[in-house]
């Protein structure tokens, strides 16, 4: 059977660090770079070595920047007949344009939805037009089994995983799925032959292209606004890390970011990778998520010495009441010595901050909280409005706030659109204030004199000089511009207009909005 992968444009639904309101500001995608769909490969990967006589191809829409007549005309010449989509909440709209599109190439085609998204909303998506299956869970062994079933004209819904419309109502919520990879080495290595590797790279990186690697599975954190998975937390071996690296370094990729919500969520592992990174003279530079409290001075100098140049850290607010709130499990203390740490051996920083906490009732207090992020100087700072998720604690401490409702967000998934809005938390601010407060803070991150004159002094090349210059027009010019939410209706039209009269499909119901909301767009773990 001929099998296609794709990873959804995000035209027409939110795109990742999206929030826009009133205000023409907003951060998006191609502003961090452009990093490999790691769960399509694995999939890819797992269905190639169980059963190599199918042939697979893998699409990149976002990479690739595909216009739907360029999508439908690569679906065509393939003329597959599996199409599998990588599904998360924010391009749900997306990808039930997508699903319609291969459909209309042919409606003979199997199309197979999969992702994040599935775990929190399945019997919605099940009975979406146009989706003739999903699979809840892990896929590299469910998809295996789906292209047997399929290929010998077998029924699929005693199939582990697998949901039609015909048994969607048998799904429990995040308790249908098959178990669990339990041994990740047994998984091959993401097929990235499958892909085009230049259109990689990270734009606040140090090397043309990047790879990515996922070392784990699953967080065993209790962090309230975020959505991963929290049981069954799975890491692989170090050996076995270190041979997919190999394979990256010989297609001529130097440097790699290591996705795992947490890397060195124990820290010995992390400082025994260093020591073989360095024993194997692996030359590449890496940069990792960081757990503050696992971070000591052994560990960042043997990581500096084995390539590490940059650490991401979700900072989020700056109280000792805020982390708690959070349920973060770290204290301003290890924060502020992470921070100096990384300073002291000269690895850059990213530091995530949330604005609009429950714990924030004035700007005064945004303001005082912000005080604390440039104590700790990072070298970058991405500053996001808090926004709760369904099956969070933060999106049911929301409920019963009166805030939002998981009703609403069930309905919405029924019949994705994209008009469709996701709460702040609205009890002191508005989706206006704090998206100009966003503006503002960035503004004043950026273009502190001492910053502006850091940056220069670490200028790496032409092509770092092009991606800052871009950034900070993007900051400096904007103005507060009102616009329209239906301006969104550009891309789609510049991108799927040749569907538009397919829009009225999945055109919107009588849902409630509230007055306080943001467009929908991601968090870590969506």
């Amino acid at each position: 059977m001929k099998v296609l992968l794709i990873n959804p444009n995000r035209i027409n639904g939110s795109k990742v660090f999206n929030y826009q309101s009133d205000y023409d500001f907003e951060i998006d995608g191609d502003d961090y770079g452009q990093f490999p769909p790691l769960g399509l490969l694995y999939i890819a990967s797992a269905l190639k070595k169980a059963r190599p006589q199918h042939e697979i191809q893998v699409i990149d829409a976002i990479a690739e920047k595909l216009s739907g007549i360029e999508l439908e005309k690569r679906v065509s010449d393939f003329a597959p007949d599996f199409v599998g989509l990588s599904t998360f909440t924010g391009v749900m709209y997306d990808c039930c344009m997508i699903a319609r599109i291969v459909k209309k190439t042919n409606p003979e085609i199997h199309v197979c939805f999969g992702g994040p998204h599935i775990s929190d909303f399945p019997v919605e998506t099940a009975n979406l037009p146009d989706v003739d299956s999903i699979v809840l869970g892990e896929g590299e062994n469910t998809i295996v089994d789906l292209m047997d079933h399929l290929e010998q004209n077998q029924p699929i819904e005693n199939i582990p995983g697998v949901f039609t419309q015909e048994n969607a109502s048998e799904v429990t919520h995040k308790k249908s799925q098959r178990p669990m990879v339990d041994n990740l080495d047994d998984l091959p290595f993401p097929d990235r032959s499958l892909l085009k590797q230049d259109l990689y790279y990270n734009a606040i990186g140090f090397e043309k292209n990047i790879a990515s690697i996922i070392t784990s599975r699953g967080c065993p954190k209790q962090c309230t606004f975020c959505g991963t998975m929290r049981s069954n937390y799975r890491m692989r071996t170090v050996p076995n890390i270190l041979d997919e690296i190999r394979l990256i370094l010989d297609d001529g990729i130097k440097e790699i970011f290591f996705q795992d919500d947490t890397f060195n969520l124990l820290g010995e592992r992390a400082k025994i990778f260093c020591r073989e990174v360095l024993a194997n003279n692996l030359k590449f530079t890496w940069t990792f998520k960081a757990r503050v409290d696992q971070i000591d001075e052994e560990l960042m100098d043997l990581a500096y010495q084995a390539g590490c140049r940059q650490l991401h850290i979700g900072v989020e607010t700056g109280t000792q009441k805020g982390l708690d709130f959070l349920k973060k499990g770290v204290t301003i203390g290890q924060l502020t010595r992470a921070f100096n740490l990384a300073h002291k051996y000269n690895i850059r920083t990213i530091a995530d901050w949330m604005i609009g906490m429950p714990f924030e009732k004035s700007m005064d207090d945004i303001d005082r909280n912000f005080e604390f992020l440039l104590d700790l100087d990072p070298f970058y700072a991405q500053i996001n409005v808090l926004q709760p998720f369904p099956y969070t604690e933060l999106f049911s401490q929301a409920e019963k706030a009166g805030i939002d409702n998981l009703a609403r967000w069930q309905e919405w998934c029924a019949n994705p659109q994209p008009e469709f809005e996701r709460t702040i938390w609205s009890e002191f601010f508005t989706a206006n204030e704090l998206t100009s407060k966003s503006e503002e803070l960035y503004r004043k991150f950026y273009f502190r004199l001492e910053y502006v004159g850091k940056s220069i002094t670490h200028l790496m090349s032409y092509r770092d000089f092009k991606r800052k210059l871009k950034g900070a027009s993007r900051i400096f010019f904007n103005s507060n511009k009102k616009i329209r939410f239906k301006n969104r209706k550009k891309f789609g039209n510049r991108v799927m207009s040749d569907f538009e009269t397919e829009r009225t499909r999945f055109s919107p119901k009588n849902a409630t909005t509230p007055k306080n909301y943001l467009p929908l767009g991601g968090i870590k773990g969506h």
